[in-house]
């Protein structure tokens, strides 16, 4: 026999050999479970509001998003024992708020973070960027947007990565970042950076995933693993990932010119007890501000001064505390856009 003929035998017997173990792996071993992974049903089992899944949807950029379109939606349950109801409403783009004109009016804020920003817990009209942007119309007496994207769950590597694949498409004159509840949390034994890795393996991975004989070598190997509750849990990012991001996301705003302001979010405990001590990833904020020279607001010290409740649970302001957040941010973000714009118009910075 030919080299030719016996490489084609080699190679129908190869074949044969994989259909018939496939089919008879179709016989004995079930299929996988070939959904994408949600890391957003973690921050609903943790907050105990299950109406707040209804808001999202699978992202394969950012793990989950906003769902685009809702108009007023309404979510009610509990946090930590707190009664809470509060409409949500977003625009097509899978933001809270109202649509965004194109081209922009006049100046443009981009709010990115977690649910501090997205307002958890308080209607559209309550959460901070919307009362910010309704004192900067005032103060300014120009046209001015803020872009509310954040998002419940949110890290900063999904903010870094909202804003370099998507948020720079809106064309903002300032950036206004406030992260590090959800980039302490252990959730799993994977950081941000490696399930984002595992989702794009996944995607290649998807077609093999149609075969049992590839499902069951797969749950094979996967039976040699530790049970869950026996792995190491990990931060979504380490405190060296939570700063090396934040200095990706200056890179990104730098690159367009556009100025990046940090907020530093309190706990409700900082207030209630009169601690101002920065504690978590708050050191970090102010640190990396510090170095890079970024101008910062200290949310923590403000709350501290204010008599009224600021808070609906540990970390969610009410509409009082959202308020507050707006005006100790007004400052700053008033200044940083009379840079912009005044540069922009060639005016002494």
């Amino acid at each position: 026999m030919s080299l030719g003929k016996k490489l084609i035998f080699s190679a129908v017997t190869v074949a044969l050999f994989f259909i018939i173990a496939e089919g008879i792996a179709r016989v004995f071993i079930p299929p996988l479970d070939t959904r994408r992974f949600q890391e957003h049903e973690q921050i609903i089992r943790t907050l105990g509001l299950p109406a707040l899944g209804r808001t999202m949807v699978s992202d394969p950029l950012l793990f989950w998003s906003l769902k685009p379109g809702m108009k007023g939606d309404v979510v009610e349950g509990r946090i930590l024992g707190s009664e809470i109801r509060f409409t949500v409403s977003t625009n097509r783009h899978g933001l809270r708020g109202p649509e965004i004109p194109s081209p922009k009016a006049g100046v443009r804020v981009l709010a990115l973070g977690d649910s501090t920003a997205f307002g958890l817990g308080v209607d559209d009209d309550q959460t901070w960027p919307a009362v910010l942007q309704g004192l900067l119309r005032e103060r300014l007496g120009r046209p001015v947007e803020v872009i509310n994207a954040g998002v419940p769950g949110y890290t900063a590597y999904q903010g870094m990565r909202y804003l370099e694949e998507r948020g720079l498409s809106l064309d903002p004159d300032l950036v206004i970042a406030t992260f590090g509840f959800n980039d302490a949390d252990s959730w799993s034994s994977r950081s941000d950076y490696q399930m984002a890795w595992l989702l794009t393996f996944r995607r290649w991975e998807r077609p093999l995933l149609y075969s049992r004989l590839y499902s069951g070598a797969k749950l094979l190997v996967g039976r040699n693993e530790p049970p869950i509750y026996w792995r190491m849990k990990r931060p979504r990012l380490s405190p060296e990932e939570f700063s090396e991001t934040l200095s990706r996301i200056q890179r990104i705003c730098a690159s367009q010119h556009v100025p990046l302001v940090l907020v530093i979010w309190p706990y409700a405990g900082q207030k209630v007890s009169g601690n101002q001590r920065f504690i978590n990833y708050q050191p970090l904020i102010q640190s990396f501000a510090a170095r890079r020279n970024l101008p910062v607001v200290d949310l923590v010290e403000r709350f501290a001064r204010i008599a009224e409740p600021l808070f609906l649970d540990h970390v969610h302001a009410n509409a009082a505390g959202n308020r507050a957040a707006a005006e100790a941010i007004l400052p700053i973000c008033e200044d940083q856009i009379e840079k912009v714009t005044g540069k922009a118009e060639g005016l002494p910075p």
